[in-house]
């Protein structure tokens, strides 16, 4: 038997995005999600972005021998009510756009969006 999930479940718990500059990834993030991410003290390799009562997240990092890939898992994040403003901004911030907002009924609609490294990604609202 499968599991409802609840209203307070997260189908990503985590992501990790290896990225090849952590500050002009940051900003980038923080930009077109408009969270805060922060430096994690033991590894400065890192940043942990948190939505305040989340209990999932993402994390940016800068490590040798892991390098943003194009064609890899794609993640979506939640633009609920931004999703203009999210696209947007990514492209202010450097980043692409591959597939224009479209619908994906009866699941809302995304863009899905290349960031600054090169790994994909969809913004999404319901």
């Amino acid at each position: 038997m499968i599991k409802q999930m609840t209203s307070h479940s997260n189908a990503i718990v985590w992501l990790d995005i290896p990225v090849s500059n952590l500050p002009r990834a940051i900003s980038f993030y923080q930009a077109v999600l408009n969270f805060d991410l922060v430096s994690t003290q033991s590894n400065p390799d890192m940043a942990t972005l948190m939505k305040q009562g989340s209990t999932s997240g993402l994390s940016l990092l800068s490590i040798p021998n892991v390098t943003p890939t194009p064609n890899a898992m794609l993640p979506y994040f939640n633009c609920e009510g931004r999703l203009e403003q999210a696209v947007s901004i990514a492209k202010l911030e450097g980043g692409k756009v591959l597939q224009a907002i479209h619908s994906m009924e009866p699941f809302g609609h995304r863009a899905v969006l290349q960031d600054v490294d090169g790994n994909r990604f969809a913004v999404h609202s319901s």
